[in-house]
């Protein structure tokens, strides 16, 4: 009938495997009245794509069964939506063209219509082709929904295993670090203990030594006293002669006594724990972070920085030295290099600042630039703590931050982990922390010093770079 021509217009000739419409593998397959195979989709996008009666196709369009279970026309017939009309049911001609926006078939004539004239009209085999497309859009956007769900569950997965392994590296490097230092104190209260029963031993050894001579004393006494009754009797001189010759063998006898109380040489009392391990801060720097050996690097000062010879501290000298213009010697920033260059692990150093009133410190990248002026920032590779004007601490990130110290340092301490991205202040004088930069370090480091300026162009006193503590320092 007319319904069958209409819906001709949006099908083609393909064999049996396909679908008629998208030109792909079944899904569903049914049989509408255009005896064309179509997908059950294929089908329902049908009903709007060329005109079919929208309410009795949608509530037939449920009964239509897989091709395959389909007996008959009949049932072919029954199932699917009652046929269109075969062509413009106003002017009689064939369904050519489609009307993008009222969505439905029309006829050449139909354009030039009131309802149409403003209208974009298509052929109809090309709004049939951009369904097409745009049913393989869909799949490809369902796809990719699907790909998007597996790639995010895929990386939470991977936060989740990266946060547990962060975790885990922490907590490893937390017990490592208690472990050494419990067995640091536990050697030193064996060391304290082994001392303190040495002195016990001691001690009651002499108490035992002075009782001996106690009691022989005692008997001497005993004895002196004896013969002083029994030559009572005689005459005055002969006593006095007795006398003088005991009392010389009693100051003879004499033994220094010893006190019955221990020595206070071992006496611990009742401390705070950062007073305590601050007793034994040497051994513990030593234990906990490797020893440095540095000295500062003259090819790297500034022409006005005076080097002293064994390389340990800085000053400013006032006025510039005919030196070498070395390519890694900085200029016009007042700084110098330590001779360490740091890659990897942990490290710590002090630095005597005395009573300067400017100077600078901290680590830079041993790439940095070296003449010109430039951002002394972290992102230009300076991590630095600097004082102004005797009593303005400051750091610099994205701008300077001015910190709260309320006990001047006169040796300030720097423990860089490299591997943590972590750079840390300390007041070592008051054992206080002062400021920790934290970031991630991927070149190789080294630390800078400037003793900066003060008294007449000169600095009041040097820099020193304290040499590491002695191993075997108690």
């Amino acid at each position: 009938g007319a319904a069958t021509g209409e819906a001709q217009a949006g099908c083609s000739e393909n064999p049996e495997s396909t679908c008629s419409l998208c030109l792909e593998d079944f899904q569903e397959p049914v049989m509408p009245p255009c005896e064309h195979s179509l997908c059950r989709a294929c089908v329902m996008g049908g009903w709007k794509l060329f005109g079919w009666p929208q309410g009795r196709a949608m509530t037939q369009l449920g009964q239509v069964g897989p091709r395959h279970q389909l007996g008959n026309r009949e049932q072919l017939d029954q199932a699917a939506a009652p046929e269109p009309e075969q062509g413009c049911q106003e002017h009689q001609e064939a369904l050519e063209l489609f009307c993008l926006e009222d969505q439905t078939p029309i006829c050449a004539l139909c354009t030039e219509s009131l309802a149409h004239r403003t209208h974009t009209p298509v052929p109809i085999e090309e709004a049939a082709e951009e369904y097409k497309v745009r049913r393989v859009l869909q799949k490809l956007l369902q796809q990719q929904k699907l790909e998007a769900r597996s790639l995010k569950s895929q990386e939470e997965e991977k936060v989740a295993e990266w946060k547990a392994r962060i975790s885990l590296t922490k907590r490893e490097r937390i017990e490592k670090e208690f472990e050494k230092l419990h067995d640091f104190l536990d050697k030193e209260e064996e060391k304290l203990q082994r001392k303190l029963k040495q002195e016990e031993k001691r001690t009651a050894t002499k108490l035992r030594n002075n009782v001996t001579q106690l009691a022989k004393q005692s008997q001497a006494l005993g004895k002196l006293t004896t013969e002083i009754e029994e030559r009572s009797q005689q005459p005055p001189l002969g006593l006095l002669k007795v006398r003088s010759l005991k009392i010389e063998n009693i100051q003879a006898q004499k033994q220094a006594v010893v006190s019955a109380e221990l020595q206070d040489t071992y006496n611990i009392p009742t401390i705070r724990i950062f007073e305590f391990l601050n007793q034994f801060k040497g051994e513990c720097l030593l234990l906990l972070f490797p020893a440095v050996q540095m000295t500062l690097d003259p090819k790297s000062a500034h022409p006005s920085l005076l080097l002293s010879e064994d390389g340990q501290s800085v000053s400013h000298g006032g006025a510039r030295q005919e030196l070498p213009d070395y390519p890694e010697r900085f200029d016009p920033y007042v700084f110098v290099l330590g001779s360490l260059r740091i890659t990897a692990g942990r490290c710590y150093w002090e630095v005597e600042v005395g009573d300067q009133t400017e100077w600078d410190i901290g680590v830079c990248r041993e790439a940095v630039k070296r003449k010109g002026k430039g951002p002394l920032s972290p992102q230009a590779g300076f991590w630095r703590m600097w004082l102004r004007n005797g009593d303005q601490y400051k750091v610099l990130l994205s701008h300077p931050i001015t910190l709260s110290v309320k006990q001047k340092p006169k040796r300030v301490g720097i423990y860089l982990d490299y591997k943590g991205g972590e750079v840390s202040f300390y007041n070592v004088t008051h054992q206080t922390h002062l400021y920790t930069y934290s970031g991630a370090f991927r070149d190789a480091l080294r630390p800078f010093f400037s003793p900066g300026l003060s008294q007449g162009g000169r600095s009041a006193s040097p820099l020193v770079v304290c040499p590491s503590m002695d191993q075997n320092e108690g």
